[in-house]
Formats: C-alpha cells, structure tokens, sequence
C-alpha cells in the first residue's frame, strides 16, 4: 500500500505521481528523485492556481515559485497553533 493513498481523487495525478516516486525509491532512486521532484512542482502550481493569495513570479520555474517573497513561511502564530 502507498503511503499516498489517502488523498482524494482531486489529487489522483500528484498521487500517481508521489506512488512512482516511492515505488522506484530502493530500485532507481535517480527515478525515484525525477518522480518526487515532479510531484512537488504538481503541488507548488496547484497552490498557486488555488490560492488567490499566491502571485507567481514572472519566472515559472521550481525555484522561482519556492524563492517568491510572497510564496507561503510558517510564521510564529502557525507554529503556535500546531503546537
């Protein structure tokens, strides 16, 4: 069983995604760190797509997004509440 598997069906592509990553992770793990790297960038465009908040950078790239000022920090209010 994957430890993906719990997220819903919106998510079905960065799940598949996120099981090839694992999966290959004892077998190839240079496959294994293409398969999670593509997983994240899936994820960071879902954010920005969703959050209306989040502004992309004219620079569409991985690194671009992660690095923009406005991209979302853990703030010390955030660490309070999980704590």
């Amino acid at each position: 069983m994957s430890n993906f598997a719990f997220l819903p069906s919106e998510f079905r592509d960065i799940q598949a995604s996120a099981t090839q990553a694992e999966g290959h992770i004892w077998g190839d793990p240079r496959a294994a760190c293409f398969h999670a790297r593509f997983t994240l960038e899936a994820i960071v465009h879902w954010l920005y797509r969703h959050d209306r908040d989040l502004q992309p950078p004219d620079d569409n790239n991985l690194g671009a997004l992660l690095e923009r000022g406005n991209a979302p920090r853990m703030d010390d209010d955030d660490r309070k509440i999980l704590s």
